[in-house]
């Protein structure tokens, strides 16, 4: 599956969750990860 499907489909099922996805970018480091999930509940994992 494509990356840009997965984060399609993440973005959706937050939405739908009550969360939000946000993206962000870091110019001068490399690899770090550009989503930050923000859910209603705190909670910090995903299932």
């Amino acid at each position: 599956m494509l990356e840009k499907i997965i984060k399609q489909k993440l973005g959706v099922a937050v939405k739908t969750a009550g969360g939000r996805s946000l993206k962000f970018t870091t110019p001068t480091l490399d690899g770090v990860p550009d989503r930050l999930i923000l859910m209603p509940s705190g909670a910090s994992r995903l299932k």
